[in-house]
This record gives structure tokens, C-alpha cells and sequence, in this order.
């Protein structure tokens, strides 16, 4: 029989307990019960865990693309709790990448990007859960518009260099 804070979990008696929003810093025990023919009943308690810590999954926004900026969104953590980011590139480390924010850049070109958030809390278990993987970030050409800025006049676009086979309009 599974407990949160010495309380009984209703139907939480299988051998595994999938931790709930219920459970957000409470202390989780489980109790095992042996009983066997001409012996007494006994039952034995675990030890309490330390408290449970609400994480969640980090969200990445912006465009993936070079000269654009993305921004993690941690999610709802347990109240009080200190989050820290580290964003990857194809699951390798970008050292000094600690920040909410990642500005792409050509060293990105090609490569998927996750960040994984760490959270911390006294009493609590230290969690870090990572974020869904990005499509490929795309080199993005300097697009610039040329010609004089008057009535009458003709303009011409400039794409600049982006990924090879991009199909641009």
C-alpha cells in the first residue's frame, strides 16, 4: 500500500506508484504486508522519501533559423523552485549556453536543438527533464531590398545565401 504524508493512496497497492500532481511535496511511503499460515501478520513501512518535486517537460519558441533567437519555457515547477537551463545541439553540449535564450547561429546549421531544465529545491530531489527536439535549423541568406525609395521606382530583392536546396519565394 503506497502513502502521501502517512495517508493512504486510494487503489495504490501494485508494486509500482506513478507519482501524481497529488503528490507535489509530499512524502511517499510504501508499506508491504506478509502474511503466511501460523505466523503473525506483519508490516513494514519504508522509509519516507524526500518530497515530491513537480517538473515539467521545457517548451522551446522561436524560428529556427540563423539570426533568430529561441526561448525555453520551463513549464510549472514546484512553487520556489531554481531553475537552470543547458541547451544542446544534436545532444552535444553548447558550453556557456546557459541563458533562456539561444540566438542561432551558422555553428547551428543543420543541427536539432533541445535545452534541459534542471530544477532545485531544499528537501526536495534534484530533477532535470529535457525538452522535444527541433527540426533542423536552416541557414537564413541577409534579405535585403535594393533601389531608390521613390514613387516610380523599381525595387530589386536580395535572398542571400541560405541552405542549399531551399526553395525560396
Amino acid at each position: 500500500q503506497w502513502l502521501r504524508d502517512g495517508e493512504t493512496i486510494s487503489k495504490a497497492t501494485k508494486s509500482s506508484y506513478k507519482l501524481t500532481s497529488a503528490d507535489d511535496g509530499k512524502l511517499i511511503t510504501v508499506r508491504v504486508t506478509g502474511k503466511l499460515s501460523g505466523y503473525a501478520t506483519v508490516a513494514k513501512e519504508s522509509t519516507a522519501t524526500v518530497k515530491v518535486l513537480k517538473t515539467a517537460i521545457p517548451a522551446i519558441s522561436g524560428t529556427f533559423g540563423t539570426g533568430n533567437q529561441l526561448t525555453v519555457t520551463p513549464g510549472a515547477w514546484t512553487a520556489g523552485t531554481t531553475l537552470t537551463q543547458q541547451w544542446y545541439a544534436n545532444g552535444k553540449l553548447l558550453t556557456g549556453e546557459t541563458g533562456e535564450t539561444l540566438l542561432l547561429t551558422p555553428a547551428h546549421v543543420g543541427k536539432k536543438i533541445t535545452v534541459k531544465v534542471t530544477g532545485e529545491l531544499a528537501d526536495h530531489p534534484t530533477a532535470t527533464t529535457t525538452s522535444k527536439t527541433s527540426a533542423k535549423v536552416l541557414r537564413v541568406g541577409a534579405v535585403t531590398a535594393q533601389g531608390t525609395m521613390v514613387e516610380g521606382s523599381t525595387l530589386k530583392a536580395s535572398s542571400g545565401t541560405w541552405t542549399k536546396k531551399t526553395k525560396l519565394s
